[in-house]
């Protein structure tokens, strides 16, 4: 398994690549929480477009990684095909329902951006800067939050 990630606004890019099995979820969930953790936190979005296989005891990785983000309220997103390894495991696990599959980054970080959208609106403590924040100004009459 090889992991590459950078960061683009408020979104942690983690890509995944290769084989992924129950050896590697130590490594993958150190990924995971640091991406969600690091430089204050990040939404991340997990591309694993290039996963040639994807074993179910991954999805401990997954779920951990969730759970911490979570509970710093940022998210996880997953970017792969549908016949993609990931996106499978999760389908026969019966997680798809917590980690939304996108096919591309594009609708993956436009989810995430409504989502901070929502999410400011209705708290508006959540979100103090960044696109989320001037899109919930704008709508409010462009007063501070």
């Amino acid at each position: 398994m090889e992991l590459h990630s950078s960061t683009r606004g408020n979104e942690r890019i983690v890509v995944v690549e290769g084989v992924v099995g129950a050896a590697e979820v130590p490594e993958l969930l150190a990924e995971l929480l640091a991406a969600v953790q690091d430089g204050g936190g990040h939404d991340v979005l997990l591309d694993v477009r290039g996963v040639s296989s994807f074993a179910d005891e991954a999805l401990t990785a997954l779920t951990a990684g969730r759970s911490r983000a979570k509970s710093l309220r940022h998210r996880i997103v997953v970017v792969d095909g549908r016949n993609g390894e990931t996106a499978k495991s999760l389908r026969r696990s019966g997680q798809v329902f917590r980690f939304p599959v996108h096919p591309d980054a594009g609708s993956a970080s436009a989810a995430l951006e409504a989502d901070r959208v929502s999410l400011a609106a209705t708290n508006p403590l959540q979100v103090a800067d960044g696109p989320a924040a001037t899109t919930v100004r704008a709508l409010r009459g462009g007063g501070p939050l």
